[in-house]
């Protein structure tokens, strides 16, 4: 351990209700995802779209906490 917090000391000291409004964020992202692009769709997804062609905008690169 070099100058931080033990792992098992920070999974101590953590509060899981600070987090619920980031989880609920989350959830409703990967509901967003999901519903544009259903999981049963995935195999058939092309992998040869650049980054300029995407039109979804949760392709963007974001800082946390931004909306998409």
């Amino acid at each position: 351990m070099h100058g931080g917090m033990d792992v098992w000391a920070a999974v101590a000291a953590f509060d899981r209700g600070t987090v619920t409004e980031d989880e609920a964020r989350a959830d409703a992202e990967r509901e967003q995802v999901l519903a544009q692009f259903p999981l049963e769709d995935w195999p058939a997804l092309p992998w040869n779209a650049t980054p300029s062609e995407w039109t979804c905008p949760l392709h963007k690169h974001r800082e946390r906490g931004t909306a998409a």
